[in-house]
C-alpha cells in the first residue's frame, strides 16, 4: 500500500508499506493491505512501518490524524497528517 507522511517540522515521506502501526486514542491499530476506509485521531507515539522485505522503521509524532483510503492499485492509501 502507499503510505504518505505529512508534517510542518519535518519533509515528507512517502513509500510503499506493507503494514503500518500508529497509537490512536482507542488504543494501537495496524494497517495491512485493502484495509476499510478510516479516518481517526493519532494520540503521540512512533509510528511503525514495515515494507514488503520486512524492514522495520520508526517515526516519531507528538499526534495527528491518520485516513486510510482505497487506492486499488496499490492495495490501499494511508495518509498521516502529523504533529
Amino acid at each position: 500500500m502507499l503510505l504518505n507522511i505529512y508534517s510542518l517540522q519535518k519533509d515528507g515521506i512517502r513509500r510503499d508499506a506493507k503494514s503500518v502501526s500508529v497509537q490512536t486514542p482507542n488504543g494501537e491499530i495496524t494497517i495491512l493491505e485493502n484495509h476499510e476506509p478510516l479516518i481517526t485521531p493519532l494520540t503521540a507515539h512512533a509510528i511503525r512501518v514495515v515494507d514488503a522485505s520486512g524492514t522495520e522503521e520508526h517515526f516519531e509524532y507528538a499526534g495527528g490524524f491518520i485516513e486510510v483510503r482505497p487506492f486499488p492499485e496499490k492495495g490501499g492509501e494511508v495518509n498521516i497528517l502529523a504533529k
